[in-house]
């Protein structure tokens, strides 16, 4: 995108955030692997569940990495609880996990999803890192596909917002990791470019 003065003849880039889609998850030993590549990943979790699935293969992978920290710091899934794991994986960009409270099943309305992607976006600001991985689970039901096109337009919405309102992002890029039956909802909700809320009214979903 690019802004022009009214007043004389200067051109200059609006920054932008780009959006990578890629195919993640399945059986394959390295399924996970795409997931390792950005510096911050963030994970949801919700309250009164226990971690299993993908978050446990993730934590396996990671040498139970997720699981000591949460287990050290009483990190029950309250919505806005969250915390920082610093990771270590060999050859791989993967830095930090942001492990984000979203509260009792049922909470994650959109006003919930809008502010944890603020939480994420910020938080990849204040490490100065350039990239940061957002999952989308594998196991929704075949209905819950719209659910995914409106909270990954959310998502757009809310790192275009960001972008304004950081001082200096350094945020350049968001990948998605999602399976392959999912991607196309995944990259409808992403192509949505335009505010949602007439008027933002910047839900957080923590201080």
């Amino acid at each position: 995108m690019t802004l022009q003065c009214d007043r004389c003849a200067y051109v200059r880039e609006q920054p932008q955030t780009t959006f990578t889609v890629e195919t993640a998850f399945g059986r394959k030993a390295n399924a996970l692997q795409p997931l390792f590549s950005v510096e911050l990943l963030v994970l949801t979790k919700q309250q009164h569940t226990i971690s299993a699935g993908p978050f446990s293969r993730m934590d396996k992978a990671l040498g139970g990495a997720l699981t000591a920290a949460m287990d050290r710091e009483d990190f029950g899934g309250a919505l806005g609880e969250h915390l920082l794991v610093e990771v270590h994986v060999p050859d791989q960009p993967l830095k930090r996990v942001l492990i984000v409270g979203m509260g009792n099943p049922g909470e994650g309305i959109r006003p919930n999803f809008c502010g944890m992607y603020r939480l994420a976006i910020d938080v990849a600001n204040q490490l100065g890192f350039k990239n940061l991985g957002i999952p989308v689970w594998p196991g929704r039901l075949t209905a819950d596909f719209m659910n995914i096109k409106g909270m990954l337009a959310v998502l757009h919405c809310r790192a275009a917002e960001r972008l304004r309102s950081t001082a200096e992002p350094t945020l350049k890029e968001i990948k998605v990791f999602c399976t392959a039956q999912a991607r196309r909802h995944v990259e409808q909700g992403l192509a949505v470019d335009h505010q949602l809320c007439v008027v933002c009214r910047d839900p957080r979903i923590c201080s």
